[in-house]
């Protein structure tokens, strides 16, 4: 969509809110975290300043507890909204809900209730990812632990498709085709003797 007009415009600064002091003053979502994944100093990653997330950690826990998502859950911003939050910030200097059960309480299914300054413990076993096929010490041939992916086709390049699909329409062998050519066989002529 494009609008036009002639009115004169005035272009103005970007706003600072100043969330980014706030949130590392806050660092609700890196103390709930139940793996620890978050990093708790901001660094730059693809050009943003932002905690980053450690796959390592964090993947293990999503996989299990259906995109677990407490980073998010915990967020004051996310709970409450902008505006509630910054005037809290504003005028008292902490975050709105900050050590309350109502924003930092969560549960996980298997492991229970987890108010403020509780985290679970996962044993190490946990947070390894399998890695292709385990094999017992009696087969060599046995079928691994975790399930097979299903196999996805081959993608072939277009000259190799066009090249396997010319193949494929010709219906005489190649030995047949090369003696046929010699003796100036052409199969519209045999079509036509046969009717």
């Amino acid at each position: 969509m494009v609008i036009t007009a002639d009115a004169t415009i005035t272009h103005d600064e970007p706003i600072d809110y100043a969330i980014n002091q706030f949130c590392e003053k806050c660092q609700v979502c890196v103390n709930r975290c139940p793996s620890n994944a978050l990093t708790k100093d901001k660094v730059w990653w693809r050009g943003a300043k932002k905690n980053k997330v450690s796959y390592k950690w964090c993947r293990p826990i999503m996989g299990r507890y259906d995109g677990c998502a407490i980073c998010m859950k915990t967020c004051p911003v996310q709970r409450y909204g902008m505006q509630p939050v910054m005037e809290h910030y504003v005028a008292t200097g902490e975050a709105l809900g900050k050590g309350t059960h109502n924003l930092e309480g969560y549960t996980l299914k298997d492991k229970g209730y987890f108010g403020p300054k509780e985290n679970p413990h996962f044993d190490k076993g946990f947070f390894e990812i399998p890695r292709g096929r385990k094999k017992t010490a009696s087969s060599r041939n046995s079928r691994s632990v975790w399930p097979r992916r299903a196999r996805r086709p081959m993608v072939m390049p277009l000259a190799l498709r066009m090249r396997s699909k010319r193949r494929s329409t010709r219906a005489t062998p190649k030995w047949a085709r090369s003696s046929r050519d010699k003796m100036g066989i052409r199969p519209e002529s045999l079509r036509s003797a046969l009717r």
